[in-house]
């Protein structure tokens, strides 16, 4: 028995190493190597209030592009194989409680490091892997908040059984929204994502969990929701975006912004019918 549940372990196991030794080859493209040179010359906080001040809010990026700056083309490599590495262990996490709270406990590890590495695997091709997994820049703004959102909802689910009304549970309670703040804002997209899955989880905990446990969940999701709609506050109004939107009605001509409901439209369809 022991012998089957390795050898599903490591059958598991095989595309996700596959998909950590193709990402070594990873290399910076195009705007990336801006980034580097930005990052190197003004530093990691220089590089965000630059970044920030001139060309967007996305806080979280242009830390993360700051520090990966200063390992030069190291980047996309060390950024590939820590990324796989987190989503690994968040899924994980978040399995082995799965498999807790229905009292699974025959070959509960072996079972959600397989479960673990399947979801990767599956999500992975399940998208354009040369944008999502290979090319640097699209990793750290659609790809990264997803793994490492995976890690901050594993480790709430975890914590939230566990908090009292004492001060240790508080601190730990802000600690999760600042994390949440963080990975937030790593671009504009994954902040609407992440606002509409915690406002979910928010309004399920009212409506499933019993009146013992549901300030606990309330307590956990309602200050994650609230740091993430900071975030997206934060984004919006950073100085970048106003530059930036200033240059392009210099360059093209005001907006015409009765066309954004239709061409969302449009390109939302045309993607889902030609994703490349």
């Amino acid at each position: 028995m022991k012998r089957f549940q390795w050898l599903m372990v490591f059958l598991a196991f095989a595309p996700v190493l596959l998909f950590a030794y193709t990402g070594q080859f990873s290399r910076l493209i195009s705007d990336d190597d801006c980034a580097v040179v930005i990052g190197q010359y003004r530093g990691v906080w220089g590089m965000v209030h630059y970044q920030y001040n001139n060309w967007g809010g996305r806080y979280g990026t242009y830390l993360l592009k700051g520090t990966l700056a200063q390992i030069d083309t190291l980047g996309p490599r060390v950024t590939h194989a820590t990324m796989i590495a987190l989503w690994l262990g968040g899924w994980y996490w978040l399995v082995v409680q799965g498999l807790t709270f229905l009292k699974i406990d025959d070959s509960r590890r072996a079972l959600s490091i397989v479960i673990a590495a399947l979801i990767i695997a599956a999500v992975s091709n399940a998208f354009y892997t040369w944008e999502s997994r290979y090319y640097h820049g699209a990793v750290i703004i659609h790809t990264l908040p997803i793994v490492l959102f995976t890690g901050y909802m594993a480790l709430m689910v975890w914590m939230a059984p566990r908090l009292r009304k004492n001060i240790l549970s508080l601190v730990g309670v802000i600690a999760g929204g600042a994390i949440c703040f963080l990975i937030a804002g790593f671009s504009e997209t994954h902040v609407v994502y992440q606002l509409i899955f915690l406002a979910f989880c928010l309004l399920m905990s009212f409506a499933l969990l019993g009146r013992s446990v549901r300030y606990r969940y309330v307590r956990v999701f309602g200050v994650s929701l609230l740091a993430t709609l900071v975030s997206l506050i934060v984004q919006l109004t950073a100085p970048g975006v106003a530059a930036r939107e200033a240059a392009t009605i210099l360059k093209f001509g005001p907006v015409d912004r009765s066309l954004l409901l239709p061409r969302t439209l449009r390109y939302g369809f045309d993607y889902i019918k030609d994703p490349e």
